[in-house]
């Protein structure tokens, strides 16, 4: 990776952060959290079954920085909302290679 394009992701990703970040508290399901800034969403997605219908469905997901967290993200680790404590079981986290992962989400009890 060059310089630049390091230099260019790292100025968006702190743009995004300060834009659109919440607080945030990720737990590894080994043990050890980080307090953390990153980005909520909820992806609305297409879903085709094959079946021809329309259907919809959103995702949760979290855009989160990896220098931020302790060790890497894991399947099963949990994301924690400061605000207001609602709590997301990791499912998947997709590392995109230039220091930000997004990871996709699932609303726990």
């Amino acid at each position: 990776m060059s310089t630049s394009w390091a230099k260019s992701t790292a100025i968006l990703h702190a743009g995004a952060k300060k834009a659109w970040g919440e607080a945030f508290t990720y737990a590894h399901a080994g043990g050890g959290s980080s307090s953390i800034v990153a980005v909520f969403d909820t992806e609305h997605v297409e879903v085709d079954p094959e079946t021809g219908a329309h259907v919809t469905s959103s995702t949760p997901n979290l855009g989160v920085e990896l220098a931020d967290l302790s060790s890497p993200p894991a399947d099963g680790d949990t994301v924690t909302r400061d605000a207001d404590g609602q709590r997301w079981l990791v499912l998947e986290s997709q590392i995109d290679g230039q220091g930000w992962a997004t990871l996709i989400l699932q609303e726990t009890e």
